[in-house]
């Protein structure tokens, strides 16, 4: 058998199938390009998103901001109430610094006059002692008996040793003081009636002294005197120091200037002053038999 006639398309078939791929295409092309984005669409696209990353962006910043805010003010708010506080108390430690102050300078004051009353009690005290014991007479080295007459004692020792003859009413009182030094005899205070048989006495002490034996006339000076002594004699600027019918003298170095010292003087104070006492016509120096000794 023969093969079959193949069938043939004619030229009016074969353009409609064209026609029909063409408008298929087409329609095709058209969809793709209304599914196709456009530059204009991008920017569209990228400008929204861009916006809305922004919107969101300055929403979180806004609401940081609004978290910081609060947090600050509430620190503000904690740090200003510390500080009203703190400026609260500083008047409160003003206030009672003021008070402190003010009872202090009060105190300061009432010191200062209790100190200046108890000084001049005090130097009003030793000098009535001290005026006390203005006709006393300290007896050093006089030997010490069993049942002794002190009286007797020192009326002999001063008409033998010291050539002065002393009547019983010309005496007060003698009494060996309560306590000496170790090994030694208890000094003997003699009393007489007034300042002219003292100096009668104590005009013979040198005489006294050079016996030996220990024995020596003094003045009965108070304790506070005889500190006030051994402070004007331990002083760079006072060549001598001396006691003499009630009162402590001190005599400046390179000059004949006599002062006269309280035992709360500020020595000093009164050497630069340089206050001049005046002249002693008479007297004893008793610079070396004050001390006790």
């Amino acid at each position: 058998m023969g093969k079959p006639a193949k069938c043939k398309r004619n030229i009016s078939d074969v353009s409609n199938t064209s026609i029909e791929d063409m408008s298929t295409i087409m329609s095709d092309l058209d969809e793709i390009k209304s599914k196709l984005v456009t530059k204009g669409d991008i920017q569209t696209i990228v400008t929204s998103i861009v916006k809305e990353m922004l919107l969101e962006a300055k929403n979180v910043m806004q609401k940081e901001m609004e978290e910081f805010k609060s947090q600050q003010e509430e620190v503000k708010s904690q740090l200003n109430e510390r500080i009203d506080k703190l400026e609260k108390q500083n008047i409160d430690l003003r206030e009672e610094l003021a008070r402190k102050s003010k009872s202090m300078r009060e105190m300061e004051i009432n010191v200062n006059q209790t100190s200046k009353i108890a000084k001049k009690a005090e130097s009003k005290a030793n000098f009535n002692e001290q005026y006390s014991r203005k006709t006393n007479i300290k007896i050093y080295g006089v030997t010490e008996k069993e049942r002794e007459n002190t009286k007797l004692i020192v009326c002999q020792m001063l008409k033998e040793v010291a050539e002065v003859q002393l009547e019983e009413n010309e005496i007060i009182a003698t009494h060996r003081i309560p306590a000496g030094k170790p090994g030694l005899p208890r000094p003997i205070i003699l009393k007489v009636k007034n300042s002219e048989i003292k100096s009668r006495i104590m005009k013979q002490r040198s005489k006294v002294k050079s016996y030996g034996h220990g024995l020596r006339l003094a003045d009965d000076v108070t304790e506070l005197n005889i500190q006030l002594l051994k402070r004007l004699s331990a002083h760079h600027q006072i060549e001598q120091a001396y006691y003499f019918n009630g009162y402590v003298y001190g005599r400046v170095k390179g000059g004949s200037k006599r002062l006269r010292f309280d035992i709360h003087t500020d020595i000093d104070k009164k050497i630069k002053k340089g206050h001049r006492q005046p002249s002693l016509a008479s007297g004893y120096n008793t610079n070396s038999d004050s001390d006790d000794e």
